[in-house]
């Protein structure tokens, strides 16, 4: 794979909590000619916050490749998410995949570990610059090997991140999914990446430590005996199983959506129309070609309307979720989630 140097691909950031449709729209968008997407990749990237300073291009490539703990655990336990686009079967219960491969290059390439072989002979040589620049450089290299010009990265949590995104690439466009929050808080507590960042959210709390970050937890660390079944090395799918729809567990994950949201209101408030295009999963689902079309036009898609048309049949309403929130559950939710974006400070 050469790497010749040009100007950055164009791009786009689809923001969301996640289980608001945006792997979908995601989707629809890689099926255009011109769109090279980029699954899940910013989300394995920011396991332990987004160090914004020059790296060498063995540093950079170390940290495209890290393990993601969550992933690994839930690969290990037999919870594997069905945005995980490598072929897991068989796999070694030790292997340690990245997200890069778990899910970003087997949506490129029938042959995602030899892609990642040939970006390891291209990659590490490159020269010390600011971490924004690697991965300019970066998906550059990617939409040039898809023969795509353009990119679209989507990453389930997204919003934690939208200001180093920002930071990084200044000339992005942004879509920002949202929907109703109680909804995503019950998807949410059925799905094990979710449930893991509940853990994560539970950890925090109680000891200060998250040992499902990159680097995991202070050497010497010890979990409280009532959590030490919850950490990445001793949990099991019963456990993660029976945490799904728990009272924690929903409010964890609705306190995560409203901090979430508050970063990425704060992020994009500055940012002009023509940057920024707000889509609602409700409304898709009601005119799923009037939203398409919408979405391709502020993209500027060539044949943005056929693909619309096309696209729209591919959009369907869910099935109904076993758990069910009645609705003084839903209202207390709700003041949760209100509570938290109110309260929550925006650091950057």
């Amino acid at each position: 794979m050469s790497d010749q140097r040009r100007e950055s691909a164009p791009g786009t950031f689809v923001i969301c909590s996640g289980r608001c449709g945006s792997t979908l729209i995601a989707d629809l968008l890689a099926e255009h000619p011109d769109m090279t997407p980029l699954l899940e990749f910013f989300g394995s990237q920011y396991q332990a916050g987004m160090a914004q300073k020059p790296m060498t291009g063995q540093e950079f490539w170390e940290l495209l490749t890290a393990p993601w703990i969550s992933m690994n655990t839930a690969l290990r336990i037999g919870r594997v998410p069905k945005e995980v686009r490598y072929d897991v079967t068989g796999l070694d219960p030790e292997t340690e995949l990245s997200g890069l491969l778990g899910f970003t290059l087997p949506a490129l390439s029938e042959d995602p570990d030899r892609l990642l072989e040939e970006l390891s002979q291209v990659v590490p040589g490159w020269e010390t610059q600011p971490l924004g620049a690697h991965y300019q450089r970066f998906f550059t290299l990617l939409t040039r090997h898809a023969g795509r010009p353009r990119w679209v990265e989507k990453s389930a949590t997204s919003g934690v991140f939208v200001h180093d995104l920002l930071e990084m690439f200044p000339d992005a466009r942004f879509v920002y999914l949202t929907r109703d929050v109680v909804d995503v808080s019950v998807s949410m507590t059925g799905h094990p990446m979710f449930l893991m960042a509940d853990l994560s959210i539970a950890f925090q709390q109680r000891c200060g430590v998250d040992p499902y970050q990159a680097g995991g937890v202070p050497e010497g660390f010890e979990a409280p005996a009532d959590m030490d079944h919850l950490m990445p090395g001793n949990l099991s799918p019963f456990v993660l199983d029976y945490r799904s729809g728990s009272v924690d567990s929903l409010m964890n994950l609705t306190g995560l959506q409203a901090m979430m949201a508050k970063y990425t209101d704060d992020a994009l408030s500055g940012l002009p129309d023509g940057r920024v295009h707000r889509m609602v999963y409700e409304d898709l689902l009601a005119d799923p070609r009037g939203e398409l079309d919408a979405l391709g036009r502020f993209l500027e898609l060539d044949d943005a309307g056929e693909w619309a048309r096309r696209s729209a049949t591919r959009v369907a309403t869910p099935r109904a979720k076993d758990l069910q929130v009645d609705e003084a559950g839903r209202a207390q939710l709700k003041a949760l989630y209100d509570e938290v974006y109110a309260t929550t400070e925006v650091t950057r």
